[in-house]
């Protein structure tokens, strides 16, 4: 645990418009067939650093989502 804290992006808040719905992440444009990325980007503090959640509890924390990705 204290090596996915410290050197992974688990803990990392993922921004609350990020999505992955009917088989494809948010951003997607049907039409041009390419992603629009800005949704895949991480939640920010005042300073401009990426928050985080070390308990690993917040369903926004990269870990989470990627076990709700997997889980499907």
């Amino acid at each position: 645990r204290e090596y996915v804290e410290a050197y992974t992006n688990a803990s990392l808040l993922v921004r609350e418009d990020f999505a992955f719905e009917d088989g494809l992440f948010s951003g997607y444009d049907a039409e041009n067939r390419k992603y629009d990325k800005t949704t895949w980007n991480y939640q920010f503090d005042e300073n401009g650093f990426a928050k985080r959640d070390v308990t690993l509890q917040d369903p926004r924390c990269v870990w989470n989502l990627l076990k709700q990705h997997v889980s499907r």
